[in-house]
């Protein structure tokens, strides 16, 4: 029931993960205008060696609706190799579209005399802790057993931009850092019918590069 995808991000001084922070605590406030005054439990960033981190998180399943017969989505087989969370779910649980989560890394492409950024899909299992990444989450508020409220970010996609720091203990260096505007993009070629849907946004989600923290 609470298994879960997740990952804890830190921004160590990065202006746009400030800026993403700074849209976190005022979506707070929106929200607060939602419920009665002091229903919503007060958010606060994590802290990891005295700097504001955050934690993504996506469960794998939800409870099944008894009430019809919804048919949930089959797990990518890098996520789930031998068949073992899917066997979990059985009658009680779903794997639905919102349950999912997207992974990509960033390649550079040589056209011409221009170097171009995209991404291609990736198995979860290449990230590593300082990584430089980019996520995108959704907001959303939830109802606590306790009869109160809390905003939680739901990760919806995770792109590897930069494994440097990552892998210099290794004596491997990658040169082809991405340099770009946020958003995940693929090339035609690159796109499959679900990816398509992964790259929707909506005016509670927001893409941000940040680094993985420990």
């Amino acid at each position: 029931r609470f298994l879960s995808q997740s990952v804890q991000l830190v921004g160590l001084g990065s202006e746009s993960f400030d800026d993403a922070m700074d849209a976190i605590r005022s979506m707070q406030v929106m929200g607060e205008r939602e419920f009665r005054d002091g229903e919503l439990e007060h958010w606060k960033p994590m802290s990891m060696k005295g700097l504001d981190a955050i934690e993504l998180s996506n469960r794998y399943f939800r409870p099944r609706n008894t009430t019809n017969n919804e048919e949930g989505v089959p797990f990518p087989n890098d996520v789930d190799p031998v068949g073992i969370l899917a066997k979990m779910a059985q009658r009680k649980w779903i794997h639905t579209e919102d349950n999912e989560v997207r992974y990509y890394r960033g390649v550079m492409d040589e056209r011409g005399k221009k170097r171009q950024a995209r991404y291609v899909s990736a198995k979860p299992q290449i990230f590593r802790v300082g990584d430089i990444v980019e996520a995108q989450c959704s907001v959303m508020f939830l109802r606590t057993n306790e009869g109160m409220a809390r905003m939680k970010m739901i990760l919806r996609a995770l792109a590897l931009i930069n494994s440097d720091n990552s892998t210099v203990s290794n004596g491997i260096h990658n040169d082809d850092t991405m340099k770009r505007k946020i958003g995940f993009k693929e090339e035609e070629e690159d796109i499959d019918a679900r990816a398509k849907k992964t790259n929707r946004t909506d005016d509670h989600e927001r893409e941000e590069r940040m680094m993985m923290e420990p």
